[in-house]
């Protein structure tokens, strides 16, 4: 019998076999969805379209299943290697089919039962819950363990007359090393890449014009969806990181977000423009619309920075190297990580996910917090500082930003618990706390955190939990429709009644050019707008004077130009299809408004259609506050209102749009010095 024969004699039916099924249920498991069930008939046809009309995306996804399809390959030819051994364990397994049997089902019960114990909301983990929390599955990982040990023993036991390189071991040693040198290749692939990347933005760096004045490392840490009254209350048990770093930071605790949602903040932030002014209304809007020479980055390069984003969500915010970063940290933005973020919840990409090397295998899920089963904080930290490497005598602007306190609440670290007073947002934000001062405590090891560096913590828009706590306490109907309005929408972004989703802060900490940040709050009113402007008066490096923050006007109190205190901030809610409750989501409806509402780039990035652009901003409410009060235009069951909201008291007053208001509210004359909120109630602002 030669040696091919005694191998696989008898072996290929089952492999198979079992090769079908493992794939049949890999694929059954996926089209369930992960947090948002999606029909999977109707998800598979959707993502066909997209693949038969994209070939570069489908190269791009071919190229990122090409890694656990390699790490399969490689573990059925070991399953095979050992089966060709253990049959002679006892004369019962002398069927090399059933000693492949033997071992398949042992390593599918323990990586089912590894897997479950780490990646807790895995569909994965869910539906094989019955089989693995039964009071026998110890017993059986010890049985599965043993035979394991077993066949690997026989298998490492080569006789005396044989070596690897044999006649009877070529075969096998073909079918290992395959996969092996696919991996390799794969991983030189990436890693050429990623050095392509840096090669290109130290070319950018070294051809720009710089000053070399700056010396300031300024780090620039956003936390997504954290809310004001937790991020600043000393008493909360949450946040005892975050809550160290504020006793020793200057807090702006009135900081308020223009809208509420990630793209359009971190875009204000960048630039110090509103979204009215940069056009940058909603997540995803098309990169040509948007004014990226204003960003911060651009102008900390002119005076010789090096620039780094980094992120661990590009399914909504798609901030690149245009807004002026040398080097970009996150997850392959683009329809990839919709795809895959869909259909990649399986126990081999859980797992890859979390090794040193697989950013060069999955980018578009490696650090990504929109696949939140397996995404661990921890992990996005490494993977970022890896990248950053260690600081050098030249100054860095580091901007991050942590989503991981955002809807669904939850990551691989996530432990069930159903008892009665779990909140997962409250345990999301405890991770953001322990992922914060690790990421600190690194920065710090690497060099960048020093006494020349500037930090600022900030949020770019907080959270509505539980709509009817944004209820109002009392009101007043001066309009004539007498009748209890709704409470507002949940979420962020979503409702301008809501003062959780758009009130946020920002704490700054370490050094100025005028020496120590001092230890104070303010609370004067201040807008995510203002941020850019005081970075760079705070750096020594001018440009606009900061409007509304007072830590600037505080330490540059000589400058009477820097005593420009803000009386309002314009307001405006996001995209909100109808029909769509953000906090109950349907798969369904959401399949359908991507359908209706995005188009697919040539570079595979996802951006709103010009006309869904335009009516997201003829739908959307508008209103102006001054920290204490709200006065907006907002639209409840299909009918406008002119809503004012006293935010201490929780009341509310409902005016008339269409007549004069005899007794007008607060900033009454603000609203209608401002063109859209003029544009609804023109008769009432004569």
């Amino acid at each position: 019998m030669t040696p091919r024969s005694s191998f696989f004699s008898g072996l290929p039916p089952i492999l198979i076999i079992i090769a079908s099924i493992t794939a049949w249920a890999h694929a059954g498991l996926a089209l369930t969805g992960y947090e948002i069930h999606i029909d999977g008939n109707k998800a598979a046809e959707f993502t066909w379209q997209v693949i038969s009309k994209n070939p570069n995306i489908a190269l791009g996804l071919l190229r990122e299943l090409a890694a656990p399809v390699f790490l399969l390959w490689l573990g059925f030819a070991l399953l095979a290697l050992f089966a060709g051994n253990a049959r002679h364990l006892r004369p019962a397994l002398g069927d090399i089919r059933l000693a492949f049997i033997f071992n398949w089902l042992s390593v599918v019960w323990l990586l089912a039962r590894f897997h479950s114990a780490h990646f807790s909301y895995s569909v994965w983990t869910v539906a094989l819950e019955p089989l693995t929390s039964r009071a026998l599955a110890p017993a059986l990982d010890v049985i599965a363990l043993l035979w394991l040990i077993a066949a690997a023993a026989t298998t490492l036991k080569i006789p005396k007359n044989k070596n690897i390189l044999s006649a009877s071991f070529s075969y096998q040693a073909i079918h290992l090393l395959i996969p092996f040198f696919g991996l390799l290749a794969l991983t030189g692939y990436g890693y050429s890449q990623t050095r392509q990347q840096r090669h290109n933005a130290s070319t950018a760096l070294a051809k720009s014009t710089t000053s070399q004045t700056a010396s300031l490392n300024i780090i620039l840490i956003g936390l997504d969806s954290l809310r004001r009254d937790i991020a600043l209350d000393a008493t909360s048990p949450l946040t005892p990181r975050l809550a160290a770093f504020r006793e020793h930071s200057y807090i702006e605790s009135n900081v308020v977000s223009p809208l509420a949602r990630t793209f359009p903040a971190w875009t204000t932030i960048l630039t110090g423009l509103h979204p009215s002014e940069s056009g940058v209304r909603d997540n995803l809007v098309p990169q040509n619309q948007i004014p990226m020479q204003h960003s911060l980055a651009w102008k900390l390069k002119k005076h010789g920075y090096r620039t780094v984003y980094a992120t661990d969500e590009t399914r909504f915010s798609n901030i690149g190297h245009e807004f002026g970063f040398d080097q970009i940290i996150a997850p392959r933005a683009g329809v990839s990580d919709y795809l895959l973020g869909q259909f990649g919840d399986q126990p081999i990409i859980n797992f890859m996910v979390q090794w040193p090397i697989s950013e060069y295998w999955l980018p578009s899920l490696v650090g990504n917090r929109a696949f939140a089963q397996a995404y661990k904080p921890l992990r996005f930290n490494r993977r970022v500082i890896n990248e950053l490497g260690a600081a050098t005598q030249q100054p860095t602007f580091i901007a991050t930003h942590f989503c991981t306190a955002h809807w669904p609440y939850r990551d691989a670290t996530t432990k069930k618990d159903l008892s009665q007073n779990y909140s997962p947002y409250s345990e999301s934000v405890r991770s953001l706390d322990a992922q914060f001062d690790n990421y600190l405590s690194e920065l710090r090891r690497q060099g960048y955190i020093n006494k020349h560096s500037l930090i600022i913590v900030i949020a770019d828009h907080g959270e509505s939990l539980k709509p009817e706590d944004d209820a109002p306490s009392s009101f007043r109907d001066h309009s004539g429709t007498s009748h209890m309005p709704p409470p507002p929408r949940g979420g962020h972004g979503n409702s301008l009644l809501s003062p959780a989703q758009w009130q946020v802060f920002a704490l700054f900490n370490g050094q100025s050019t005028r020496g120590n940040i001092p230890i104070g709050q303010s609370d004067r009113l201040a807008s995510l707008e203002d941020i850019a402007p005081a970075i760079l008066q705070l750096a020594g490096l001018g440009g606009a004077k900061p409007f509304g923050m007072s830590l600037p006007s505080l330490l540059f109190s000589d400058d009477p130009n820097h005593n420009r205190p803000r009386s309002y901030v314009r307001m405006e809610t996001a995209f909100l299809p109808k029909g769509f409750d953000p906090t109950k989501p349907s798969g369904e409806k959401a399949l359908r408004i991507a359908m209706d509402s995005f188009d697919i780039m040539p570079d595979g990035r996802i951006a709103m259609k010009p006309a869904a652009v335009q009516q997201a901003i003829d739908s959307r409410d508008f209103a102006i506050t001054d920290g204490v009060n709200v006065l907006g235009i907002v639209k409840q069951n299909l009918v406008n209102r002119l809503i004012s909201l006293n935010i201490p008291r929780k009341e509310w007053d409902i005016y008339p749009l269409d007549k004069e208001i005899k007794n007008p509210p607060p900033l009454f004359m603000q609203a209608c010095a401002d063109t859209y909120m003029k544009s609804r109630m023109p008769t009432a602002c004569e």
